[in-house]
């Protein structure tokens, strides 16, 4: 806690107009350098939550308005006016205050967004060059958007900008909304989320599980449930 508040008043100091707050991702199967230490040196539960909750706090009293997942902004920033007015926009390098389609991604391991497909190129430096030399696109790997992944897409943007979404009408129906009570059902008796038959709304305490709230609409990620951990825990 000393060290979280001695950094915002660093970053108070600096008054920068819109910050991510981010929590630190252990995940050293991709990140060799953090084999030095474990998760036990880590804080956990409601140790880590403190940190979150100190965090937003501070940035509360010095003017910083909280924006969908882990970003916060001051009222004179775009962002804010965006997100005040509905049009804010999220793609792979975070939130922006107007809609970006498509999306480059240029040099090593970069996503691209065409809209209905992703694209990553090579994360090999190397390997990237040696194409690039070769005048060939340097994608390592894709994915084109099936008719779900479209919808729920559609749902998951929703909720990381406007805190809710509406699925009434048969365009933004899915099969696998039909589970979808069930899924957040937990967090619906905690006071986090609001559900009915047609749509979803993120409550004020729902906020700091975005992230999970999200989560449960990911029906492909539900169908993989990979055996060994890809990303960092959400909480």
């Amino acid at each position: 806690l000393t060290s979280i508040d001695q950094t915002m008043d660093a970053m108070c100091r600096l008054r920068p107009d819109r910050i991510a707050l981010y929590g630190y991702a252990h995940v050293p199967w991709m990140r060799p350098g953090q084999r030095g230490f474990d998760a036990s040196d880590l804080p956990t539960g409601a140790a880590r939550r403190e940190l979150y909750e100190r965090s937003c706090a501070r940035l509360a009293e010095e003017g910083y308005r909280e924006l969908g997942l882990d970003h916060f902004a001051l009222e004179t920033d775009s962002l804010w006016r965006s997100a005040s007015a509905g049009r804010m926009h999220r793609n792979f390098m975070g939130y922006t205050s107007v809609h970006t389609e498509p999306l480059l991604g240029l040099g090593v391991s970069s996503i691209g967004d065409a809209g209905d497909a992703f694209a990553q190129n090579e994360k090999d430096f190397a390997v990237y060059q040696q194409r690039i030399a070769r005048g060939e696109l340097p994608i390592q790997r894709g994915h084109l958007l099936d008719a779900e992944d479209r919808v729920l897409r559609r749902h998951i943007l929703n909720l990381m900008t406007r805190l809710e979404t509406d699925w009434s009408s048969r365009a933004d129906y899915a099969e696998s909304l039909a589970g979808i009570d069930a899924r957040l059902g937990e967090m619906e008796r905690d006071g986090l989320v609001q559900l009915s038959a047609t749509d979803c709304r993120v409550t004020p305490r729902g906020r700091g599980f975005l992230r999970n709230i999200c989560m449960a609409f990911d029906a492909r990620m539900a169908r993989q449930q990979p055996e060994k951990p890809i990303f960092s825990r959400s909480a």
